[in-house]
């Protein structure tokens, strides 16, 4: 799942970056990638895994790292 997420939200970030030149829209647009989660009632993956990282397995960390990094 994490795995995916990285691919499905890493490419959403590229994809405002390619289409959008401004600084100011970009920033709408990340946002609302975050408000979309949110309206469903559902919560941000990112968020989970940075608040709770120490407390993954390790096999888990890097993955989760490389999300948090954006690499």
């Amino acid at each position: 799942m994490i795995e995916r997420y990285h691919l499905v939200f890493g490419a959403a970030l590229d994809d405002i970056d390619r289409q959008v030149p401004a600084a100011d829209e970009k920033l709408r647009r990340y946002v609302g990638l975050y408000d979309s989660v949110m309206s469903k009632n559902r919560m941000c993956l990112c968020g989970m895994l940075a608040a709770e990282y120490a407390t993954l397995p390790g096999a888990m960390q890097d993955p989760a790292a490389a999300i948090l990094r954006r690499e």
